[in-house]
């Protein structure tokens, strides 16, 4: 063999072991990677959780729809309302978060298509050579380089090489192959997470709606009351032993907590930062349509709905539940028989037992229990005595 044809067959063997050497990390780019298996199995999850939300959605309309044809006490009407709204609020977070987890995929997603496709750029290229290099040795068939031999010990050494170049043409083809076809399935699952994804936000922007009907419907309830003073006065006296009964309950596990630890210490912390509107004043007060002094055992902070709320100090949390009156609300004990309460909130984010830090995030501001519009209903306790908040927040109120 000359050594000009040796040289080309040397360049193309060269041509050869570079295009196996690549060939490998095809499958590494187009194969995802395990923080994608784990996304997917995330969204999952909160597919899941949205459907058992939105059963758990129309198990409540069901009930009120049962609650308003049975004529039943309006309390008891809003108490359901304040439920959908809980779910509803939920149903929209994990809406929110399929949004964020599907863009995650989308980005993640197009990121491996352009991979892909530098790869495909790149693979076709090393195949361009390849012909190029067949050319430039005289012959695009196999058989004719065989014919051409001057000899036995030339055609033995063809044939092995013919041999690589066979198999090496035969996973070029195959890996071109399967990145075009990847790349079209990449780009399906692409069209179908964005398809998802805009249906998301069309179910959020339905959720979002549907939550400022039920916020209506909610301080309707009590507006609507005030029309009839006899079942408003009724209503009301209910709600009213509801709170009775509660802080008789909240002082005792406070008198009893009081003797196994000392008060925390340190100033308190007002509980909605950027809004100290008071909407209703603690102590006596007149209500109108009950003609009458009524005690307020609290403060109301107006605020809007889903505005956080805050721990006033640090301590463990002895209640966090619901009942007719305080709609959400949560106790924290600070210890030596002092306690604070947050009412009517929209969310709960603690639980009993929990310890908290001054400042800590409690819960959201809402309109449960019994409220006409969205504020914080907040009392300081000390050996079961209510006492007035504010005058432990003097520098705000001078």
């Amino acid at each position: 063999m000359s050594g000009s044809k040796v040289k080309k067959m040397a360049g193309l063997i060269a041509i050869v072991l570079t295009a196996l050497i690549i060939l490998p990390f095809l499958v590494t780019i187009l194969s995802g990677s395990a923080s994608a298996a784990v996304s997917e199995a995330d969204l999952k999850k909160l597919k899941e959780q949205a459907s058992a939300l939105s059963k758990e959605s129309k198990k409540i309309a069901e009930e009120l729809k049962s609650v308003r044809a049975s004529k039943a006490s309006a309390i008891k009407e809003k108490s359901i309302i304040d439920n959908q709204i809980s779910v509803l609020e939920q149903e929209i977070e994990t809406t929110n978060l399929i949004i964020q987890s599907l863009s995650e995929q989308i980005a993640e997603k197009e990121q491996e298509i352009a991979e892909a496709e530098q790869q495909e750029a790149r693979e076709f290229e090393l195949f361009k050579k390849r012909i190029r290099a067949m050319e430039e040795n005289g012959t695009a068939s196999y058989l004719g380089v065989l014919l051409k031999c001057e000899s036995f010990t030339e055609l033995l050494c063809k044939t092995e090489v013919i041999s690589e170049i066979i198999e090496y043409d035969k996973k070029l083809l195959a890996s071109l192959k399967a990145t075009r076809e990847q790349i079209e399935l990449a780009k399906q699952e692409l069209e179908r997470d964005r398809a998802e994804q805009n249906e998301a936000r069309e179910n959020l922007t339905s959720q979002l709606e549907a939550l400022e009907i039920k916020y209506r419907e909610q301080n309707d309830i009590i507006k609507d009351l005030e029309k009839d003073e006899a079942t408003f006065i009724s209503e009301y006296e209910a709600a009213m032993k509801e709170m009775e009964r509660v802080n008789k309950e909240i002082a005792k596990m406070a008198a009893e907590l009081a003797k196994q630890k000392a008060y925390v210490g340190g100033e308190y912390h007002w509980p909605t930062p950027g809004y100290t509107k008071i909407t209703s004043e603690y102590g006596n007060r007149y209500h109108p349509i009950l003609k009458k002094q009524s005690f307020h055992s609290g403060i109301d902070i107006g605020a809007p709905q889903g505005t956080n709320v805050l721990a006033a100090n640090s301590g463990e949390v002895i209640v966090a539940g619901w009942n007719n009156a305080y709609g959400n609300y949560v106790v924290i004990n600070h210890g030596g028989g002092q306690t604070t309460l947050y009412a009517h909130m929209s969310k709960l984010l603690v639980k009993k037992g929990q310890s908290v830090k001054r400042g800590e995030k409690i819960g959201l501001v809402g309109s449960t229990g019994w409220s006409t519009g969205p504020h914080l209903h907040f009392e300081i306790s000390i050996d079961g005595k209510t006492k007035n908040p504010k005058d432990y927040f003097k520098d705000l109120f001078k």
